[in-house]
């Protein structure tokens, strides 16, 4: 697999493998049962602190032994060490995490003991220890462990009165998206950082028109989106800034509905070029998007959106069948929407998502294209939507069978059989 070449033993090197493998797991268990007793025993000493270094460096998920080595660390080092031993027990102790995290870092146990050892050490440099992040981060960029570690250590940095690194921590955010468009801890941080920013009003320019911010973190999602159209993180991203109150409240109605309807153009092109490459198949991304545009349109203009809806969640439904029953989901409350919309005709009122009383033979000739009653015979395409929606509910009735529990008729219609 990736180019290396698999070898292949024979049946006297697999059988000394298996006997080295269990050698090591005797070794390990015994290990185990001799430290479970001396942490049962309450023993704090420098013999288990040793031990809990060894089952550590075998097994750093071990959870329980990181536990048992800060016990140590508080009820026999704090008392028995001077501060100057003690700042530097801390001092090993840091050296000895670095190399845990260097071969595992994705263990949770292991960044939650090193917080423990720096929130405790006597002279804990925060400031370097951010340093120290920026060098994992390098290492793995997209590592969330250790993006969720920089933030606390921020915290405590600015906890230290130095004011607010909110400015420095976004530029740091934009310098990781640029080498890496698919950094999804990247684009987080960001977002919890845009808020603060904004509602500052820092000095910087960037930050003073919220209309012209959103437009450019627009622009920079484009270049994203062009650059690989598949990584849902930019996609994410880009939902949370056209839907967050944030941005919703904080520019003009017209500023909001015309941003939205420029990014929908925007998507429209890009699945049409992605269309083009790929055979006639669209971009799961782009339609989801187009969804969700469509209907932040419908809610600020009020007008019906429900049909390109149904279009893209068609097509969604065809290209990502691993997620077919979600968008049909999606297409029945798209159909409830499309009812209530009928407001002026009927008034709706749900219960367990059945509507009340209407009979089948009335419900008929009831156009739901149009809305409108007709006194005639219902034509196919009035049945046919009827089916349809009808389908969505199930087949319940209310009272006699031949009554569809769906919908309350309005007070305006005056014709007692209704």
């Amino acid at each position: 697999m990736h180019g290396i070449k698999r070898t292949h033993l024979s049946e006297e090197a697999k059988r000394q493998r298996r006997e080295r493998e269990a050698s090591k797991l005797k070794q390990y268990r015994s290990l185990d049962s001799q430290l479970l007793d001396l942490k049962a025993s309450n023993q704090y000493d420098e013999q288990s602190f040793k031990l809990t270094t060894e089952i550590l460096t075998l097994n750093p998920e071990y959870y329980t032994m990181w536990n048992y080595r800060r016990d140590i660390f508080v009820n026999f080092h704090k008392v028995n060490l001077s501060d100057d031993q003690y700042c530097k027990l801390f001092d090993a102790e840091l050296g000895f995490i670095m190399l845990r995290l260097r071969e595992f870092p994705k263990v949770y146990w292991i960044w939650n003991h090193r917080l423990w050892i720096l929130e405790n050490h006597p002279n804990a440099n925060w400031k370097m220890e951010l340093g120290i992040v920026n060098k994992l981060l390098t290492l793995d960029s997209r590592n969330f462990h250790g993006w969720q570690y920089r933030r606390i250590v921020i915290a405590k940095i600015e906890g230290d009165a130095v004011g607010s690194l909110d400015l420095e921590e976004f530029a740091y955010t934009t310098e990781m998206i640029q080498k890496n468009f698919s950094n999804f801890s990247a684009w987080f941080h960001r977002s919890t950082l845009i808020p603060r920013l904004l509602s500052q009003r820092k000095d910087d320019p960037r930050f003073k028109d919220m209309f012209e911010f959103i437009s450019n973190e627009v622009m920079l999602l484009r270049n994203a989106m062009y650059t690989d159209p598949d990584d849902q993180s930019v996609w994410i991203y880009l939902r949370w800034l056209l839907t967050d109150d944030t941005f919703k409240t904080g520019i003009s109605q017209d500023q909001y509905v015309g941003l939205l309807k420029d990014e929908l153009r925007n998507v429209n092109e890009l699945n049409e070029l992605e269309a083009e490459d790929n055979g006639g198949v669209e971009n799961n991304w782009c339609l989801k998007t187009i969804i969700t545009i469509q209907t932040l349109i419908g809610e600020q203009t009020g007008s019906d959106v429900s049909a390109e809806v149904e279009i893209a969640l068609n097509k969604l439904i065809e290209a990502d069948p691993l997620r077919k029953n979600m968008y049909i989901d999606q297409l029945k409350h798209n159909w409830e929407r499309q009812v209530v919309s009928m407001s002026d005709i009927f008034r709706v009122s749900v219960t367990q998502q059945f509507f009340n009383l209407i009979r089948l033979t009335a419900f008929d000739l009831i156009d739901l294209d149009t809305g409108i009653i007709d006194s005639g015979t219902p034509n196919g395409n009035q049945r046919n939507r009827f089916v349809q929606f009808a389908s969505l509910f199930g087949s319940s009735t209310h009272g006699n069978s031949d009554t569809f529990v769906f919908m309350e008729v309005s007070s305006h219609f005056d014709d007692p059989n209704w």
